[in-house]
């Protein structure tokens, strides 16, 4: 079971595989074996060893484990067994499961389930429950019942509600741990957008900068209105017209060497729709 685009965690026993001694004597009655693996799932790194955090997924674990091996011992059915285990990382809030999912964009936690019976293939799942306390119980129920494979959303809810599985409130899910990190990630989100238009910005000015460089100073005359100067009309001195064809926009050779170099290359009408797409984002 996980939260919404998250790795979940897996319980797998094997039961009931009589492994008799490849050399005896004589014949003795096969002794029954069993094994069981237990996954935490992902959503982020524990820590350090000696964190807090680390410690307590590690006792968490430790403790499912047994949990499973005890009852594979007591001849429980592997699907008994999986069940189980998961109902215990489910109601664990260090794990990525249940109690401690990780949250959506809007705060809540979307829980998924599945189990398959790997004796006859039967499977079933849920998806985006947000009240069902032990979505893997719903997941077991829902191959039981066998009309469906996947049951999500609120219709997953209402099935549990009809088979009286227990529910509780969304805000069951949520964890202080967990809201921290969702306000991390946001923040974190926020600061990529603000760097990447400010990148734009720095382009903007760049090409500003070169282009005014690149017209030189105004020609003599002309006519200027700040305060204090005498207007003077245009005159003769008008600056002379090439006669070698129509000018390019090029570049400084020290702007040329840079990364911006393909769009400083180019015309300045295409320069200008370049930066306009940059500073949208």
């Amino acid at each position: 079971m996980f939260a919404r685009h998250n790795f979940l965690p897996i319980a797998i026993a094997i039961a009931g595989l009589a492994i008799a001694p490849a050399f005896a004597e004589e014949t003795t009655e096969a002794k029954p074996r069993y094994a069981v693996a237990v996954h935490g799932g992902a959503g982020g790194s524990p820590g350090p060893p000696e964190s807090a955090e680390y410690k307590a997924k590690e006792a968490g674990m430790r403790k499912a484990l047994a949990l499973g091996r005890d009852r594979l011992a007591e001849g429980k059915s592997s699907i008994e067994v999986v069940e189980a285990v998961i109902r215990f990382l489910e109601d664990h809030p260090s794990f990525n499961a249940g109690k401690g999912a990780v949250l959506n964009a809007a705060g809540e936690a979307e829980c998924d389930a599945s189990i398959m019976d790997g004796r006859d293939l039967s499977c079933g799942g849920c998806a985006i429950t947000r009240r069902t306390k032990n979505p893997i119980t719903l997941a077991r129920k829902v191959m039981e019942d066998g009309r469906h494979v996947l049951l999500s959303g609120e219709g997953a809810d209402a099935f549990a509600a009809a088979h009286k599985l227990a529910l509780v409130e969304p805000g069951y899910f949520v964890t202080p741990a967990q809201r921290d990190r969702l306000r991390r990630t946001q923040e974190s989100a926020v600061e990529r957008r603000q760097s990447r238009r400010a990148a734009g910005r720095s382009v903007a000015l760049l090409w500003t900068s070169t282009a005014t460089s690149r017209r030189g100073p105004r020609p003599a005359g002309g006519t200027t209105n700040s305060p204090g100067a005498s207007a003077t009309p245009r005159s003769s001195a008008r600056a002379p017209t090439p006669t070698t064809g129509p000018a390019r926009f090029q570049a400084p050779e020290s702007a040329r060497s840079s990364s911006a170099a393909p769009l400083l290359s180019t015309s300045p009408r295409r320069w200008r729709i370049a930066v306009r797409r940059s500073t949208r984002r």
